[in-house]
């Protein structure tokens, strides 16, 4: 790898925060000389130049899309959507039911399959009985994603059945309908209709946020892997300021361990998720056991 490229390569990972190509820099180069050959530019020192000239930042976006990893499907990890089914969404619905309003928030979203699940558990408690005058609720579901091709996927809400590989054929049909003519299946629009996506970069987080409407749950499930120890630290202290009183944070089964000091951890079979005690918290961006049958 040329010196241009190698120092391209150091400028990227330094940017998106993706620290996974720390030891694969010849990945990372690879899958940016894409890009560079799509810009037309003859040198990695060319397209920097463009990065550094891209005022809307079209191209940056491009290249993240391009280089991070989209591997996701519906209701992912078993062990921890039983406790969000069967406690940690219950249990906030009853807490919140004098305000009627829940908001969630899906960090490193990637195509939608993590947020368009909690959606259909949402719903789906709602629909159970478990708190009164479920149709007055306002229920908003955010998802995030470095990625605008996998945003624009979300937003699509079309999945392959890759996506759909943990479900039954009977939850698929009640979910979802198939697009006809296609080996593809659209998630129906009441449970669409309840998540909204916006692009975000999770080094975001680690910046003070101003005042405003704080989350009572966060995923933030096999993302931080790609990050240090020392980014990591940071972005759960961050996400942890963006919690409402009582809130709760999941990470991923692989970033335990690495909650901020303000969490207390709470348990389950297989799974565990972190909870804010009730204390003022900053903004972030923008349920009855009931089994998923």
């Amino acid at each position: 790898m040329d010196r241009g490229l190698r120092s391209l390569v150091d400028v990227v990972i330094a940017q998106t925060g993706l620290h996974y190509y720390d030891d694969k820099p010849e990945m990372l180069a690879r899958l940016m000389e894409t890009r560079i050959h799509a810009c037309g530019c003859d040198t990695a020192e060319a397209y920097g130049r463009l990065l550094d000239h891209d005022a809307q930042g079209a191209e940056w976006r491009a290249l993240e899309s391009l280089i991070t990893i989209r591997e996701t499907f519906f209701f992912r990890d078993a062990a921890q959507f039983e406790a969000l089914e069967h406690v940690i969404l219950p249990r906030l619905l009853r807490e919140r039911a004098a305000a009627r309003t829940l908001r969630i928030w899906s960090a490193g979203c990637s195509n939608g399959a993590e947020p368009y699940s909690l959606a259909i558990l949402v719903r789906r408690l709602l629909d159970s009985g478990l708190v009164a005058d479920a149709a007055r609720w306002t229920v908003d579901i955010l998802g995030t994603d470095l990625s605008q091709f996998a945003l624009s996927e979300a937003r699509g809400h079309v999945f392959r059945p890759w996506s759909l590989r943990g479900l039954t054929r009977e939850q698929i049909s009640r979910w979802f309908e198939r697009v006809p003519g296609e080996q593809l299946w659209r998630l129906r629009d009441r449970f669409a209709d309840m998540v909204r996506f916006e692009h975000g970069n999770l080094l975001d987080v680690i910046h003070p946020c101003p005042k405003g409407p704080t989350f009572d749950l966060i995923l933030c499930r096999n993302v931080l892997i790609y990050f240090t120890p020392a980014r990591v630290a940071d972005i759960v202290e961050g996400l942890a300021s963006r919690l409402a009183p009582s809130g709760w944070l999941m990470l991923g089964h692989a970033e335990a361990g690495v909650a901020a000091d303000r969490l207390a951890v709470e348990r389950f079979a297989g799974a565990q998720a972190y909870r804010l005690g009730p204390v003022v918290a900053c903004a972030g961006p923008r349920a009855v056991r009931a089994a998923i049958v």
